[in-house]
């Protein structure tokens, strides 16, 4: 079976077909650039179909032996034409291709299994794993022993709508001279009813795509993705350039030894991944944010309004925390009173100020959260910073957002921390919500993932 793998350059010649015209060249993937097709056909054929429009297409087309696959790319977008003559050279940007089935398309519109490997998967449950002895035969040449020290897991989760299989393996490879051995880890997702991919890859995958960054501190993306439908049995390899690859390097992510690591959590992981995929679930947006913000290089001052967007969006979606000033029957009693005692050609414009008067303000907001979770994260701000910390950072906010003119007078460094410690305070209730005990959120914040046996500190 073809492997395309998210994190290695992909590079195979084929022949691609769009309405009536087809033409042959080259399908690339780049990590950092993505899905490029450039290819060579008849200008006539390629200007009747396309008719100077840029996309979306979908193309299909077949790679050239020795792999031989179906291929349907879809949303192409044209970026470049080229005419030679008869010919014309067309280079398109593509962002998905479906390998291995004709009817690639369909199962993907009707997922009922998908199984994925991620970048830091293994890095994650490399310490709970059992130790790997790997013995040569008698004769060497026929093979070799693999055993291991306990067996390897292989967990079963419950999720809602999908059953979840945390699962372990032993991968080899050969070559002329040597042998190589080492585990593996991957996620099978089998879903109860048929979904599309675009709202499986929201629902299971990015869930765990995140789950794995906090555990492991590093940006983590999925390796190589299959799915597979129940009318078509036969998988299908998928390819595309994850969000987490705009980014060359981890300096925004502050657990460089990662939060927890399956050892820490082992004896609840199903609890722990069923729950964080209901968090997910009900902080999508959050989340998303978050996380994009964790992976996208950018200007300190965006950075730190796109963490504020983002506590202020946990703060809303979250049950335990206050929304309103007054209870909503007394704020509608009290506008009806300061609506009927001005004139009537004053009523709409106090209606409009009274009509979010009600909401509590960022400062209230981040007080709140420093209230229930400022305990779970040390360092980062000064002690005297905290009691001001509210106040300062929705000042802040407040001039670089609205450009308040006479108060741009900003300290980077405090900008920083102010961005650091809203970062954690957001991890931090997610993470408290997800079933982490308090103690075990402390310790991640405070030392990370444990990495040996004997330092059981996780949740």
């Amino acid at each position: 079976m073809l492997e395309a793998r998210f994190d290695e350059k992909f590079d195979r010649f084929g022949t691609w077909h769009f309405g009536n015209g087809q033409g042959a060249g080259r399908l690339t993937y780049d990590p950092g650039i993505g899905l490029t097709l450039e290819f060579t056909g008849n200008d006539r054929a390629i200007e009747m179909h396309f008719g100077g429009r840029a996309g979306p297409f979908i193309i299909s087309g077949r790679l050239a032996p020795p792999q031989a696959e179906v291929v349907t790319l879809e949303d192409c977008h044209l970026a470049k034409r080229v005419e030679n003559y008869q010919d014309a050279t067309a280079t398109f940007r593509v962002g998905r291709a479906l390998f291995g089935s004709p009817s690639a398309a369909d199962v993907a519109r009707s997922v009922t299994e998908l199984w994925f490997d991620m970048t830091t998967l293994d890095e994650w449950a490399a310490p709970a794993l059992p130790l790997l002895d790997v013995e040569p035969l008698q004769d060497a040449r026929t093979g070799f022993s693999v055993a291991t020290s306990d067996p390897l897991p292989s967990i079963e989760i419950a999720a809602d709508g999908a059953t979840v299989k945390l699962h372990s393996a032993i991968d080899r490879s050969y070559s002329n001279s040597s042998a190589s051995f080492h585990r593996s880890t991957s996620f099978l997702v089998k879903l109860d009813r048929p979904a599309t991919l675009d709202d499986a890859l929201a629902t299971y995958v990015r869930p765990l795509e995140n789950f794995i960054t906090l555990g492991t501190g590093s940006i983590n993306a999925v390796r190589s993705l299959w799915i597979r439908s129940a009318e078509h049995r036969r998988p299908v390899v998928v390819l595309f350039r994850p969000v987490q690859a705009r980014s060359q390097r981890s300096a925004w992510l502050v657990w460089p030894t990662g939060l927890f690591s399956l050892l820490d959590v082992e004896d609840r992981v199903g609890q722990l991944i069923t729950s964080r995929l209901q968090v997910y679930a009900r902080y999508r947006t959050v989340c998303d944010q978050l996380f994009f913000t964790i992976y996208s290089r950018q200007y300190l001052e965006g950075y730190f309004l796109s963490i504020v967007q983002t506590l202020e969006g946990f703060h809303r979606m979250n049950p335990a925390f206050r929304q309103k000033k007054l209870a909503p029957e007394e704020y509608s009693a009290l506008k009806r009173i300061v609506l009927g005692a001005v004139a009537n050609e004053d009523r709409k414009f106090i209606a409009d100020v009274m009509q979010h008067g009600n909401d509590v303000s960022l400062r209230s907001r981040l007080q709140e959260l420093m209230e229930f979770f400022g305990d779970l994260v040390s360092g980062i701000l000064r002690p005297e910073e905290r009691p001001t910390f509210p106040r300062r950072c929705a000042r802040i906010r407040n001039a670089m957002a609205h450009h308040l003119p006479d108060d741009q007078n900003i300290d980077a460094d405090e900008m920083f921390r102010f961005s650091d410690f809203m970062l954690r305070l957001i991890v931090a209730g997610l993470l408290t919500d997800v079933g982490f005990a308090p103690e075990a959120v402390r310790h991640a914040l405070q030392r990370g993932a444990s990495v040996v046996r004997e330092q059981r500190f996780g949740a």
